[in-house]
């Protein structure tokens, strides 16, 4: 009996409070009041129009001789996907290397090999730059980009330029490969 009339009683309330949620008085949010993340939202953020300011200081630095920290520009050295320059035979790319710690990564030979690009004198400007979109999660927003320089002081400046890439969320570089000065 005590179950029938707790039932009897959850019907009662069930059904007094269908009659205050009448379809005009409940709120449904709507599927695009908060959109969950996705590639196509990431996408849209993420032009590669960040890596033009990073980009420009990067080489900035490096053509007025000063140290170039790597971890100021780039992301994380499990993030970096490369750098190539025409000082590189072809086909040399510099990216990440284990350390030596076990599962750790460094950046120790992108960082040796700035330094020698300042010691050697390298002057390298961008002259102009372009965003290319959203490349995928890896490289992050895309760009290419002119540029004039020269790999020392007694090399003759040309024009040139290359691509890169940048990781939307943190501004750094992901990549960067210099095709020709």
């Amino acid at each position: 009996m005590v179950r029938v009339a707790l039932a009897a009683a959850v019907v009662v309330c069930v059904t007094s409070m269908m009659a205050a949620c009448s379809p005009d008085r409940i709120t449904m949010p709507s599927p695009t009041t908060a959109p969950a993340p996705s590639a196509t939202v990431q996408s849209a953020a993420c032009t590669g129009a960040k890596g033009e300011i990073v980009l420009r200081a990067l080489f900035d630095d490096l053509s007025a001789g000063r140290a170039t920290p790597v971890s100021e520009f780039f992301v994380e050295p499990s993030s970096f996907v490369r750098w190539w320059d025409p000082t590189l035979p072809s086909g040399d790319v510099i990216t990440y290397q284990f350390g030596d710690g076990i599962d750790t990564v460094n950046l120790k030979s992108l960082q040796a090999h700035l330094d020698s690009l300042v010691r050697g004198g390298v002057q390298i400007s961008v002259t102009s730059f372009t965003p290319d979109g959203y490349e995928d999660s890896i490289h992050g927003g895309g760009f290419t980009f002119t540029a004039r320089g020269r790999p020392d002081p007694q090399t003759k400046p040309l024009d040139g330029g290359g691509k890169g890439g940048v990781d939307c969320a943190t501004g750094t570089l992901t990549s960067v490969v210099i095709d020709a000065w």
